[in-house]
């Protein structure tokens, strides 16, 4: 069945005259009876409106046009400097806070128990490239992740349970220049429900590689990570990676599987430990320049 048989398929399923849903695209009745009657092939822009108004997945439509499977179900991912390129790392920042805070809200917080904006904002201008964004082809955000390396005496603190983002500051952040092994802070990560998926999951994790990969090439490793799990689903993520529980954190909370009010959950993840890491496994060239790290 051609391209212009299914869409006409599609529409007549919706009950979609070809005006309606020429209008509902954004183009005029003549150019989408082209596309029906097979004369012509929609543009890039126009199967994501069509794809909008008939409900079909970036499968779907690739489907229709021949085109092969996006086995990322049309996520992509960016760093938070590319996303924001054109935009401003402010507007991006509000934007997955606002997402935290309406989607993933904690039991109870005390203010600036997260820190502020104010100091966020000059942390996220100082380290673009260690976060990463999960859209959907129309570049509405889904998930989201954040690592920094943060020097080593704030590392010791925060990996002990005690609140380093009530505090933490730029200048405790650690330039990724010279090459040698640096301690990181991982801040957040963080998936809509609707799109829990082995897809996300994937790209989540391939984004975490590639930025480590990129950084191992250049002589830059992460000898030891750290985060504060604030649900038990992150804490069997994190432990699925290879990253061990330390302690309870001394002030954030969250729910566990009861609905019960407990702490949060410090775990940590040793890149140079004897045994490689669950997460290095996924990428063998990356693990095996982490193993020349630590035998050096």
């Amino acid at each position: 069945m051609s391209f212009g048989e299914q869409l006409k398929r599609w529409r007549t399923a919706k009950n979609f005259t070809q005006k309606v849903l020429a209008e509902e695209i954004g183009v005029d009745e003549s150019t989408y009876r082209r596309w029906e009657n097979g004369s012509q092939t929609p543009r890039s822009d126009f199967r994501r409106a069509i794809r909008a108004a008939l409900g079909l997945t970036v499968n779907q439509i690739n489907e229709m046009l021949g085109l092969e499977p996006d086995l990322n179900n049309g996520y992509k991912a960016r760093t938070f400097g590319s996303f924001a390129d054109g935009g401003s790392l402010k507007d991006l920042m509000e934007n997955l806070h606002g997402i935290e805070e309406t989607e993933f809200p904690y039991p109870a917080s005390q203010d600036g128990e997260y820190g502020n904006d104010e100091d966020w904002l000059a942390i996220y201008q100082d380290s673009p490239s260690t976060g990463y964004v999960i859209t959907t082809a129309d570049d509405d955000v889904i998930a989201f992740w954040y690592m920094i390396a943060i020097k080593s005496a704030v590392y010791e603190n925060g990996v002990r349970g005690n609140n380093i983002n009530r505090a933490l500051r730029v200048n405790h952040i650690d330039d990724l220049i010279e090459p040698r092994h640096y301690h990181a802070y991982f801040v957040s990560l963080f998936v809509r429900p609707q799109h829990e998926n082995p897809a996300t999951h994937k790209l989540i994790r391939d984004s975490v590689l590639a930025m480590l990969r990129e950084y191992a090439e250049n002589g830059i490793f992460f000898a030891r990570v750290f985060g504060n799990m604030s649900s038990m689903r992150a804490v069997r993520l994190a432990t699925r990676s290879g990253f061990k529980e330390v302690c309870d954190h001394a002030e954030h909370l969250m729910w566990d599987e009861n609905r019960n009010i407990v702490p949060t959950k410090v775990c940590e993840l040793n890149m140079f430990a004897h045994k490689t890491p669950r997460l290095l496994e996924h990428d063998p060239h990356l693990a095996v320049l982490y193993r020349q790290a630590r035998s050096k």
